[in-house]
């Protein structure tokens, strides 16, 4: 009968579907897995950066400050307003 028939062929499509759907869960766990591992990798790299590593005190030129030959202003009061001119 095409009953027996049709049964058998979904039976044989129902397990195809099974077989798909578990290799597309197994990918999906190794690729959480290793983006899990990814991640923990970044993150001690991170660490592994931020360690602070002292630096040498630099040593520059002593600075000589002498005298500005300059002459001195002399203060004026602004005129700002035309009353007091």
């Amino acid at each position: 009968l095409a009953t027996e028939r049709r049964a058998r062929e979904w039976q044989e499509y129902e397990h195809l579907i099974a077989e798909k759907e578990a290799l597309r869960a197994r990918l999906e766990a190794e690729q959480r897995l290793e983006e899990e591992q990814r991640q923990r990798e970044e993150i001690a790299r991170l660490r592994q950066e931020q360690v602070h590593k002292a630096q040498p005190i630099r040593q520059y030129k002593p600075v000589a400050v002498k005298k500005s030959e300059v002459p001195l202003t002399v203060p004026e009061s602004p005129n700002f307003s035309k009353r007091f001119r």
